[in-house]
């Protein structure tokens, strides 16, 4: 473990935002998907993507995240190259894939674990997506969609007061959407095993 953490810093990785593959590789964390969706073909594609994502970015606060087509369970699009610190950038041909395909289900990764942001749930409304999947670093996997547009600056104010009251920026965020999803039609959940 000594000899990891040394590489991670030696080529710039970030430890905090390093996945433990251990837990990525085991049947718990492949079992949260069985309980996305009820295609089970579609779980475990998302499955395998996020793998992907996550021991391609162990260690970075850089996203990557890719289109699926729901009815035929391919890949529409990808970025798996961008160099933009935690955050996805629509370029034009994304749009205009998006349009053309109306079935889509999204997945990315968040390395810094947290639920989906404010400006995912609006991606997915603006987008019309079925539902996104968020995959955290730490093994967090929360899905999520959204109807409706939500104004970010109600999200920050509500995360911002709950950060002040409990000082768990994790916490903050997710009690934030919670009481969102009471005013607004967003709807997530973190996925857990029982």
């Amino acid at each position: 473990m000594y000899y990891n953490s040394k590489e991670e810093q030696r080529y710039g990785r970030n430890k905090d935002t390093a996945i433990n593959h251990a837990y990525i590789c085991s049947g718990e964390y492949r079992r949260k998907f069985d309980s996305v969706s009820t295609d089970r073909g579609l779980n475990r594609l998302l499955y395998n993507l996020a793998k992907t994502m996550l021991y391609h970015r162990s260690g970075t606060k850089i996203e990557d995240m890719y289109w699926v087509d729901m009815s035929s369970l391919k890949i529409v699009y990808k970025i798996i190259n961008s160099t933009v610190e935690e955050k996805i950038l629509y370029t034009w041909r994304i749009k205009r894939i998006v349009r053309r395909n109306r079935n889509l289900v999204t997945i990315h990764s968040h390395p810094s674990s947290f639920p989906p942001s404010i400006e995912d749930f609006n991606s997915a409304c603006v987008n019309n997506y079925k539902f996104g999947i968020v995959c955290g670093h730490n093994g967090n996997l929360f899905v999520y969609s959204s109807e409706e547009r939500v104004p970010p600056e109600t999200y920050y104010y509500l995360a911002g007061k709950n950060f002040k009251k409990y000082r768990d920026e994790y916490i903050a965020q997710k009690l934030a959407l919670t009481e969102l999803s009471k005013s607004y039609k967003i709807y997530f959940r973190e996925v857990l095993i029982k």
